[in-house]
């Protein structure tokens, strides 16, 4: 700039590929990466906290965006398909994870919610507003199941240790 800040800049390597760095007022810095044939494969935000924002554009159309708090850590995927479809993930402090999968419509369609004990619970959305919820334990055993109609009806069933089950 007229101050003699660099703002931007560009590398191209011997095979063709590259990266276009951007360097914001605000502290923020976006780094461009492409492939020889100067198709965008990578774009990297990183903002003056130190906090960053990966998106990572797939040869096979999938779109994956990675978050990550300034000490590095990973706390938030997102990826997009080419067909559409999309899953959110959400990593949490104490281990556990939260997986959202989402129809063409942007319709939440499951859910599951993995903890650092290996327990986990599943819960699938239909389109006629019912519900199915599942929990398993940290062997991946199914412990309750709940289904939950439109109108709001409750079936669930509890899986003894002996391995009956019981509906509540």
């Amino acid at each position: 700039d007229k101050n003699g800040k660099i703002t931007s800049e560009t590398i191209r390597n011997a095979d063709g590929t590259g990266e276009h760095t951007t360097y914001a007022d605000d502290g923020t810095t976006l780094i461009d990466k492409y492939d020889a044939n100067y198709k965008m494969i990578e774009q990297d935000v990183i903002y003056k906290d130190g906090s960053i924002s990966s998106t990572e554009y797939r040869s096979n159309g999938d779109v994956a965006t990675s978050k990550y708090d300034q000490y590095g850590s990973l706390y938030e995927e997102s990826i997009r398909y080419a067909n559409g479809t999309r899953s959110d993930t959400t990593y949490n402090w104490d281990g556990s994870k939260k997986i959202n999968n989402y129809d063409t419509n942007g319709k939440l369609v499951s859910s599951d919610m993995l903890y650092s004990n290996g327990s986990s619970t599943k819960t699938y959305y239909s389109p006629d507003g019912s519900t199915s919820h599942y929990e398993y334990d940290s062997n991946n055993k199914l412990i309750s199941s709940t289904y939950t109609s439109a109108n709001g009806n409750v079936t669930q069933h509890i899986n003894n240790p002996d391995g009956s089950s019981s509906k509540i």
